[in-house]
């Protein structure tokens, strides 16, 4: 917490460089505020990840245009990201930058899945189910509880549930053995399935999930604005509106909606599989052919060049 300038890493940045640093805790400022750095003057800001409220932005607290244009042969700013909809804030005060990732919110599994890897490089721990972390904190029960994830569900990236506006059933990530409850069961109930631990909601109204991991606790606060209506099933939706693309594919296979999946060669044998609703796949690992892709329980052919 700062009188004026709160950084979640630095609260000024001069000359420096602000590396491969993962923000966990809320940053409150009293004119100025960002997730991972609150006023950059001429530093680097590269490979971070925010992933809590502040009292302004969740990445930069201040416009960057100004060190950009002084520095215009600099790489300043890159891959900087916030889960924005764990966090539904702006990055900085000019909202989203895309280029070089430079300040840009991500859906929960476009974090939590393996887009990430190769954009932030190795200095970052990746594990399925979780988000990257720094390798330095990969056993730390802070930083895994705190990488721990949950998965509201959506319908497309313009329509999209948030911590701030939830009205549908959702999936808890419970790696490295995280427990979680619900203060008010009669709001959110918390039910185990065959996919894993899900979030039922029973009721309007204001709701906290409480993690625990190694003696360590993590609230999520969450506004449930309407229930979904009984008949309503995510993986009715999933099985009769799934969609992959594009095929034929190179590297990723993207879904059109956030689905477990599991894949086959021609001979029926299981390739990879992931039992956490996910956006895409990475499919460079994958020799040139033809695949089977089971999302519900619908089965789809696509191709691997």
């Amino acid at each position: 917490m700062g009188i004026a300038v709160a950084g979640g890493i630095v609260a000024e940045n001069t000359v420096g460089s602000v590396e491969n640093c993962f923000n966990i805790g809320n940053i409150q400022g009293d004119s100025i505020a960002g997730g991972i750095v609150a006023v950059n003057n001429g530093g680097v800001v590269k490979n971070n990840l925010s992933l809590s409220k502040t009292s302004k932005y969740s990445i930069f607290g201040d416009i960057i245009s100004n060190s950009q244009q002084q520095y215009p042969d600099s790489l300043m700013f890159g891959n900087n990201f916030y889960d924005k909809q764990l966090v539904p804030q702006m990055p900085c005060p000019q909202g989203d930058i895309i280029e070089n990732n430079a300040a840009k919110g991500l859906l929960t599994t476009d974090i939590t899945g393996f887009a990430l890897q190769e954009i932030l490089g190795d200095s970052w721990s990746y594990a399925e189910g979780r988000y990257p972390v720094p390798k330095a904190f990969e056993n730390d029960s802070v930083v895994l509880l705190a990488a721990t994830p949950i998965y509201l569900p959506y319908t497309d990236l313009d329509n999209y549930n948030t911590v701030d506006s939830v009205t549908c059933h959702f999936m808890l990530g419970t790696e490295n053995n995280v427990e979680w409850e619900s203060n008010l069961p009669q709001i959110i109930n918390l039910e185990e399935t065959e996919d894993g631990l899900k979030g039922v909601l029973q009721s309007t109204g204001n709701a906290n999930l409480i993690a625990s991991l190694g003696g360590f606790y993590k609230n999520i606060f969450l506004n449930i604005k309407s229930v979904c209506e009984p008949s309503y099933k995510i993986e009715e939706i999933q099985k009769s509106q799934a969609i992959v693309y594009p095929n034929p594919t190179k590297d990723i296979l993207y879904f059109n909606q956030a689905l477990a999946y599991e894949i086959y060669d021609v001979q029926g044998k299981l390739i990879m599989k992931s039992k956490k609703p996910q956006n895409f796949v990475n499919t460079s690992k994958l020799k040139s052919g033809i695949y089977l892709i089971k999302v519900g329980e619908e089965v789809m052919k696509f191709v691997v060049e």
